[in-house]
Order: C-alpha cells, then structure tokens, then sequence
C-alpha cells in the first residue's frame, strides 16, 4: 500500500490544497492555533536546509485523503496519519535531494558546463509525466531571470523555491493553487460556512487542466517546435473558454503554438485574480474560508484579522502557501527527475546496448529452441516483462506467427438461443449449421459500447443538443468522437473536479445506445478506416498496403466503441496468432482467418463468422525470423534509428523500462540514506499517531 516511491518519481507529491472538516475533529486539542503551528518533524539533508513540517500539514493531508484510505483500504486513523507523516518526510528528503543536484554545473574539465536545467532539457527517451512544463526558457517574464539561462545556483537556506523554476513553471504553480482557491470562493458564495459537509473535499492537485496527455514524448523544446505536439487542440480551447466564463479576459486568437498559448493564459489568469477577491461576493466568500482555516487551526489568528485584497496576500496565508509550496516543489522534483534519467540514458550507450543485445539474443536462442511454449509466452509478455530480439526462423522471413486486432459484432441473447437450437436439431450437417449461422449475419446489430465512459465523464454532455461528445484524448477519430445513442432525464449538478475547478456534472436518468445494422457498421467502418471493403468478408482492395500509426489507432477506436470482446481491449497489437498452436487455441474460423491475415501482411483487414458473431479482423504486425546468427555492431548501429527495426525497439525498452527502475532505485537509495537526518517531536503528534 506504501508506494511511496512510485508517487516521489511520479511528481505526485502530497500536500494536495484540500478542506474537508474546517471545524476541526476530535483528535485536535483545545488550543487548536497553538496546536496546527508545532513542528512534528525537521529535514535536513546537509547545511543548505532547515526545513519544518507541521502539524497542521498532516491534518490537511488527513482531509484531503485520509477518509479514503479508511473507507476503502482499512486502515486506521493512527494508522493514516502514519502514513501521512512518512509521506511529508519522503517527499521533503526528495525535494532537498532535487534542489542540491540541480544547484550544480556538470561537465568535465575544459569542456562547457551544463546545469541540471539544461540536463533536464536534453532528455530523449523515457517516461515524461510532466514534461511539458519543463523548461520552457525562451518565455520570460522578467521574472526568475535568473534562471532563463538555465545557469546553476547559489544554494543556501535563503535561496527561495521560485530561483529554481523558469517562467513557464512559476505562472503554471501559481495558477494551479490560486483555481483552487477560486473554487473554494465559488462554493462559499452559496453556502454558509457553518455547514460543511465533513467528508466533502475541495482540493487542488498540482496537475493543471491544460495538460499534454501523459502519452506525449518529448523534451520541452522538441514539444514547442513539433507541429503535431505542439498543435492547439480542441480539448484546450474547450478549457481555457470555460475558465474564461468566470471572469477571465483573455484571447486565444493568434496562436499557433499549444505552449505559447497556455503560458499567457495562466499567467492572465494569475494576473487577474485580484478581481476576484475584490467583489463583493468573492471578498465575502474569501472572508468566510478564512474564519473557517482559523477555527480549524490552518492558519493563524493574525492572519485571520484582515482579509487579503491582493493574489500575494491570499497565497501568503500559510494554509495556502504550503499548498504553493508543494506546486513549486513538484515542478522542481520534475525537472530533476527528467535530468536524472537523462544522467542514466547516457550510460545506456551503443557500446552497452549492444553487449546486452547480444547476450539476450544468445539467452533466447537457448530458451526458444524446441521450446514453442517459452517462445508464445514471451510473444505474448514483450513490451511488459520481456522484450524478443530473437525469432526461431530463417532471417527477414516471415515465420507465421504474427497478431491480429480482434472487433467483435456478436450475437445478442436471442439469437444464440436460435442458434443453440438449430445446432440441436438431429441429422443437421456442419455445412447446414455454417449456413444458417451465416443468415444471422443479416440480423446482427453493433451498438455503442461507451456508455460507461459517459458515466465516467470522458467528455462533454451538451444539454442542448442532448448529445455526448468523447474527449480527443480518449478517442481520436472524429467520425467516432460522438456517442451513438439517446440520453433520457440529464438532471445537472455542480461539482469539484480534481482539480479544484468548478464544473457541471449530470445524473443521466437512463442512456440507450442505438441499433445499427450491419450493412449500416460496414458503411461505418469503411469511413473510419478510409478503406474499401469487398464481399462479405470485408477483404480490403488495396490490400498490399502499407499499415500506418492511424490505421491502428482507427481500429483500436472502433473496437473501444462497438467490439462486445473485452480480450480485445486490452492488447497492444491484439492476439497472438501461432501457425503451431492457434488451431487449439482459438475457435477453428478465427484461427483460419487469422491465419489468411498474417500470411497476407500488415494491414490486411478480413471478417469472419464464427458461433460468437462477426469478428472484423486487421492483422496488426507480423514477425519475420532473425535467424541464429547475431547481428553485427555495424548494422545494429545503423538500425538504432528505424522504428520498425528491432535494436531501436529494444533501445526504446531499455530506457523505458531499465532507466524507470533505475530512477526508481535512486528515489529509494535517497530516502535511506537521509533517514538518519530527521528529526521527530512524537510527542507533538502523539495525539494522532498512537503507539501500540
């Protein structure tokens, strides 16, 4: 349950804004503003620091996850607090870690130094959690001056959080702390600040909404000046005109640039917040959360005495500047982690990749051989636990084995019943039976399978239109984007997101999705997939084709939306297909089809009718044999840089896989070493964590 080092390298820091039971909780003591100020811990991991946590951080951690974790994990409130206290210590120890690494200038003697920052930029391959606010140098403000040079820094305990951030970091920190608070001002307009439900929660992560999808790769320049990445997408434009409605003078016009755009937007935002808190009813709201934090002890009394009238003088209030503090601290622990792993990528050079390219494809020689068992299984695992750079066969020939995408249209209750009852029928041949399976086909109907994304609220419900609409993010053909079905007594609601935001959400009294007919799907699927079908079992004209990125992403969209196989879901390139044991695998049909598929290539698209339905096949890869002798360093060399060539593809796993570990491990190694340098005041927090 502690997985505390995967949040550390997951930029997930604890310290999420959060108010839950502002009135306090029997745990606290009386004097409760004396209380929430003690120290219950100092880290330090060397002279440069002298850091506090205090009591009053645990007890906002405890409301913004802590009922969570005993309603649903089971574990105590000592227990919880526990956890809650090792995770501010962990998270620090890893700041501190962060901040003396990126203080330093790296090189070698007579050679230019580089910063972390510029490591940080330089970062090729790897896992980018947060990448996209990173080191975005050329967008400055004048502020942090200092650092849009990306030169290293004079640490000392003086040295302010902000130093080590470049502009675009300090605007998106700022922003993602002060649209919590707007929240908070929002819900106080309408409701009195005696009743606070005491499981409600409002909080603020330090994600912001106007996100790059965690898929994207990239370094921060490369996200900039990538036509695709950096493309302005709807979902953003949705966003920002959202946000805008509550106030917000900003305009998106002119932009070409997703970074551009989203850097002047938070920092408009940030400019403009006073506005807020200046109204009658947003100074009102703010004076109501104030009296709140007071009672419960967040902040102190002299804080209390005057409310704000400036955006400082709000994030200056200490409930909220711890809040500020973990933002700013996220996006400094992110760009040292991009820095570490660029550290270690650097050790992964041709010289070792190679080496371990050899003696993986010597190892699975031995492992294959006159094994088909071990040779499926690891087919079957690569990309997760185990990569294959050795294929039994002769080298550059297909050797049949291969993998096909699975869009399942299947039979609905009543029509396996008719099935199941004409199979019963005594003297019935299998031709007949194949026959009267195939007259169903006419009868088959697909249906949208999304209804729980609605639920899920992976996308936009207009009210209007009484229309469904999926984020880009989630499906990215746009023939497919809108749900296919009715939607009946959408009742609206106002909620939090996790992100601190306002927004509507609706309770749907009942969602159908619509009949198509299967003449009706092909014509559907053909426009999708911008191909031309044939015949009743779909083959594709123009069926040497060269199989591209989207044609994937089209069929995997399709199947998300029609197919009523759940297997099918969750695989990278589909199913495995063997020419050795498929024919026992799979039902005979799908495996014969499969077969025709993989023979014929990459891209073939065939249909087949089986007891189960219409399966709509696209055979997504096929494997050629590599033979048993090595490829030489040369040629490996010279494929590192062809994606469809296996020294890439294993380049791309070990830096995805072996250098995530490796970073992983350093987290851990940090926290192990500095354990020593914390000091604890149990007896401060003996009332939250007790002893057995």
């Amino acid at each position: 349950m502690k997985k505390f080092i995967t949040k550390l390298v997951s930029l997930v820091i604890a310290g999420a804004l959060a108010i839950g039971t502002l009135a306090g909780c029997d745990l606290i003591t009386t004097n409760v503003e004396r209380d929430m100020k003690q120290i219950v811990a100092k880290v330090a991991i060397s002279d440069e620091f002298d850091e506090k946590i205090y009591k009053r951080q645990m007890v906002s951690e405890y409301n913004s996850y802590g009922y969570t974790y005993e309603q649903y994990y089971g574990y105590t409130t000592s227990d919880t607090y526990d956890l809650i206290l090792t995770d501010l210590v962990e998270n620090r120890i890893i700041s501190q870690q962060a901040r003396l690494e990126l203080a330093k200038a790296t090189g070698t003697a007579g050679a230019p130094q580089k910063s972390y920052f510029v490591q940080a930029s330089e970062v090729a391959y790897g896992d980018r959690t947060s990448i996209e606010h990173v080191l975005a140098g050329d967008l400055s403000d004048g502020k942090n001056a200092k650092n849009n040079a990306f030169t290293s820094i004079n640490i000392s305990k003086d040295t302010k959080l902000e130093e080590y951030l470049s502009p675009y970091e300090y605007e998106y920190s700022r922003y993602s702390v002060l649209t919590g608070i707007k929240s908070l001002i929002d819900s106080y307009d309408e409701e009195d600040e005696t009743e606070v439900d005491p499981y409600e929660v409002y909080s603020v992560t330090s994600r912001a909404t106007l996100t790059q999808p965690a898929t994207e790769t990239g370094n921060e320049w490369e996200l900039k000046n990538d036509d695709e990445l950096s493309k302005i997408d709807e979902d953003t434009l949705k966003s920002i005109e959202k946000i805008k409605d509550t106030g917000i003078t900003f305009s998106t016009e002119g932009y070409t640039n997703k970074y551009d755009l989203t850097y002047n937007f938070y920092k408009a935002y940030n400019d403009q917040f006073e506005n807020f808190i200046k109204d009658k009813e947003g100074k009102s709201a703010l004076i109501k959360i104030i009296r709140s934090l007071k009672k419960a002890g967040l902040i102190t009394e002299e804080e209390a005495k005057v409310a704000p009238t400036t955006t400082d003088g709000v994030l200056a209030l200490s409930y909220f500047n711890d809040a500020l503090t973990t933002t700013y601290e996220n996006q400094i622990v992110s760009k040292y982690k991009l820095a570490l792993q660029n550290e270690l990528e650097k050790k992964i050079d041709v010289n070792t990749l190679y080496a371990e390219y050899v003696n993986l494809f010597n190892t699975q020689i031995a492992d294959f051989e006159g094994s088909t068992e071990s040779y499926e299984t690891a087919l079957s695992e690569s990309g997760e636990d185990t990569f294959v750079v050795y294929h039994p066969g002769t080298a550059g020939v297909k050797n049949g084995y291969g993998y096909v995408m699975n869009l399942l249209i299947g039979f609905d209750e009543m029509q396996t019943t008719l099935l199941n009852a004409y199979k019963a029928k005594s003297n019935v041949t299998n031709g007949e039976i194949e026959a009267y399976r195939d007259s169903l086909v006419s009868t088959l109907v697909a249906k949208d399978q999304r209804v729980s994304w609605i639920y899920s609220g992976y996308g936009e419900y207009d009210d209007v239109n009484n229309k469904f609409t999926f984020k880009e993010s989630y499906v990215k053909n746009e023939n497919l984007r809108e749900f296919n079905g009715t939607i009946k007594n959408a009742k609206p609601y106002e909620y939090l997101d996790s992100y601190g935001k306002s927004k509507t959400g609706y309770n749907y009294g009942k969602i159908t999705a619509t009949d198509v007919t299967y003449n009706n799907f092909k014509t559907t699927f053909e426009k999708v997939m911008g191909v031309a079908l044939v015949g009743e079992n779909w083959a594709v004209t123009n069926i040497e084709r060269t199989l591209g990125e989207k044609d994937v992403d089209n069929f995997r969209d399709l199947i998300f939306a029609y197919s009523t196989d759940s297997g099918s879901l969750s695989e990278t390139y589909g199913y495995i297909y063997s020419p050795l044991t498929s024919s026992t695998t799979y039902v005979k049909e799908f495996a014969n089809k499969a077969k025709d598929l993989v023979a014929l290539g990459e891209g073939a698209i065939g249909a087949v009718t089986t007891d189960y339905g219409v399966h709509v096949m696209l055979c997504s890869k096929v494997i050629v044999g590599t033979g048993k002798t090595v490829m030489d360093k040369a040629t490996f060399e010279n494929k590192l840089t062809n994606e469809n060539e296996i020294p890439y593809q294993f380049k791309e796993y070990k830096l995805n896989v072996v250098v995530a570990g490796e970073v992983n491990n350093k987290a851990t190694s940090f926290i192990n070493a500095n354990k020593s340098k914390v000091e604890y005041y149990e007896d401060r927090y003996s009332d939250l964590i007790t002893k057995e």
